[in-house]
């Protein structure tokens, strides 16, 4: 009777022990699995926003190179603000290759503009000399491949000079103390002259062959960042959006309520 009992008592005490080592086992195997899946998460989401950043710094560095090219080409007298025609041979290579860049510009202290920017699936010139009262600006469509479609003249009152993209190349200029030395500055958002659209722009001064100073604006539609940030799926469910420094929305995600680039298009009009 003794031994039964002794017996029974060693099998109760073993399967305690088992069942309390079964526990801990789990219990190690649960707080491990978490401790993995939570790297993997981390892992997952590290490796995501970098991709994000790649793909986005893919669509900004042609318009902050593009800028240097252009204050390059100046200095070579490749491009000249004062020959549209030798700027516009060059710009508009820059323009079909970069897309997300749907416009640029330069200006100088006495009002003169030149301006290349995409007009449907052709490019509009528009030279203006605000400096001289009641002169008209004088318009050239041209195709893709450089063609002359069309020249025209229109009264216009557009004067670089009042322009936010004119201004920031401006300040920068002020800060550095000379064209070549100052950075390019990125604007607020702000409603662009010709297609009446917000959109942001990146610009700087730069010495024109003349040897006089320039400002150059490279523009981007916010209507294009957003088409950009739309298309960005970081996760089967995620999406991307662009914020300013200030938290104002640059590049919407694709939502049910912008599902297509005509929705944003429709919207961002809605907020001039």
């Amino acid at each position: 009777m003794a031994r039964t009992s002794i017996r029974f008592s060693l099998t109760t005490s073993l399967l305690a022990l088992v069942g309390l080592l079964s526990l801990a086992i789990l219990a190690v195997n649960v707080v491990a699995g978490r401790r993995i899946a939570d790297d993997l998460s981390a892992r997952y989401l590290e490796e995501t926003e970098r991709l994000v950043e790649e793909r986005l710094h893919g669509f900004f560095a042609p318009v902050v190179s593009g800028i240097g090219n252009a204050r390059a080409w100046a200095r070579a007298g490749a491009i000249d603000p004062r020959d549209p025609a030798r700027s516009t041979a060059v710009l508009l290579t820059v323009l079909r290759a970069h897309p997300q860049v749907t416009s640029l510009a330069t200006g100088d202290e006495t009002g003169y503009g030149y301006r290349i920017g995409a007009e449907g699936d052709d490019f509009l010139v528009r030279v203006n000399e605000a400096g001289r009262p009641g002169a008209p600006a004088r318009f050239t469509l041209v195709s893709r491949d450089g063609a002359e479609l069309k020249r025209y003249e229109k009264a216009d009152e557009y004067d670089p000079r009042k322009r936010p993209w004119y201004a920031s190349a401006r300040d920068a200029l002020a800060k550095a103390g000379s064209a070549a030395a100052a950075e390019v500055a990125w604007t607020d958002p702000f409603l662009l002259n010709t297609s009446k659209t917000p959109g942001i722009s990146a610009s700087a001064p730069f010495e024109g062959p003349d040897g006089g100073t320039y400002m150059t604006t490279f523009n981007v539609m916010l209507t294009r960042l957003s088409d950009f940030t739309a298309s960005l799926r970081p996760t089967p469910h995620g999406a991307a959006v662009v914020l300013s420094d200030a938290g104002e929305v640059l590049g919407f995600p694709a939502t049910d309520r912008f599902p297509t680039a005509e929705r944003r298009l429709e919207f961002l009009k809605a907020l001039e």
